[in-house]
């Protein structure tokens, strides 16, 4: 695709640095195009099904398990977008971050935390995250802004 004859590479990729007293620590992060490598391996839990005696079925939104699933879905869903847009770091390793298993991905926080590195740092990691997958808030203040009509106009 083109934009005024330029080729379009949207994409995003940003560098994290942290200084330490033996040498700068750098990450790498770069936007994640589509979700498929995640949903296409981990497909999202579906609601049971409620019959009701008139015949009627619906799907049961409220079903404690499908509601426990799906927010392990979804917070699976979030740690693996941090870990797919770190994967651009050279040499990064995880130990305990299973690619095969969602429930592990969240164990980037406490791989990065036994690491010496402080929830703060680990903010600036995801706050970058964000960035490069379109979600900062000066993005979406800019992209209200844009769109709403201001007041007195």
């Amino acid at each position: 695709m083109k934009l005024h004859g330029q080729e379009i590479n949207a994409l995003q990729e940003r560098e994290i640095v942290f200084p330490r007293p033996n040498g700068n620590i750098t990450f790498k992060v770069r936007g994640v195009v589509t979700f498929e490598d995640y949903t296409g391996k981990f497909p999202k839990p579906e609601p049971p099904t409620r019959s009701y005696p008139d015949g009627r079925e619906e799907s049961d939104h409220e079903d404690p398990v499908f509601v426990k699933d799906l927010g392990a879905w979804v917070h699976g869903q979030t740690a693996w977008l941090i870990v797919e847009s770190l994967k651009v770091t050279e040499g990064l390793e995880w130990d305990t971050v299973d690619v095969n298993d969602y429930h592990s991905y969240g164990n980037y926080e406490s791989e990065l935390l036994a690491s010496g590195f402080t929830m703060m740092d680990i903010n600036r990691i995801v706050n970058e995250v964000n960035i490069v997958n379109g979600f900062s808030q000066e993005m979406v203040e800019g992209a209200r802004k844009s769109f709403l009509p201001t007041a007195g106009q």
